[in-house]
């Protein structure tokens, strides 16, 4: 549930979008193949989504705790060297309910820069190691490539794909 709270967060500018055609067969086997095997632990019990480019045109990224308990940074990334330019706290402390500053802008930069290696909208490993990913859209994550001794709390919104890797079911 905490993981729709937060998709939700990171795609209110895209609530009255029009829907996005899903992932093709062709594509979602050439992830798999591509990342079937990846390390993607520096980015555990953590959520990042690209929300766009400033005025500047450096990325714009929404960095939080996998377990949403509590709003994302806003960190900007300057896009050739993926180094960060600065963070926003301004959402965690605008919190209707008391959120204490959860990451050091040193974490926030790791976290960037781990997932700017990937071409992804959107990027989260839980505490567990299953990794979320949508790799086209801002949307709620469309991939889950479970660890195979774990059961995620959302698994009953996936359906199994091919080995470790789920897809999402239709809403």
């Amino acid at each position: 549930m905490k993981i729709k709270k937060l998709a939700l967060l990171f795609a209110l500018p895209l609530l009255f979008s029009c829907a996005k055609e899903p992932l093709s067969n062709d594509a979602i086997d050439a992830l798999i193949k591509k990342y079937d095997t990846e390390d993607f632990s520096s980015l555990k019990n953590v959520y990042v989504g690209y929300r766009g480019k400033d005025e500047t045109a450096n990325v714009m990224l929404m960095v939080a705790e996998f377990d949403i308990s509590c709003p994302p940074y806003i960190a900007t990334v300057y896009p050739e060297t993926k180094e960060l330019i600065k963070t926003d706290d301004h959402l965690i402390k605008d919190a209707e309910k008391e959120c204490k500053l959860y990451f050091k802008k040193e974490q926030i930069a790791r976290y960037s820069k781990a997932f700017l290696k990937y071409n992804f909208k959107v990027l989260g490993v839980d505490s567990q190691g299953n990794t979320y990913i949508n790799p086209t859209e801002q949307e709620l994550p469309n991939l889950l490539r479970k660890v195979p001794s774990s059961t995620p709390k959302d698994l009953k919104d996936f359906k199994q794909y091919r080995g470790n890797w789920y897809v999402r079911k239709a809403q």
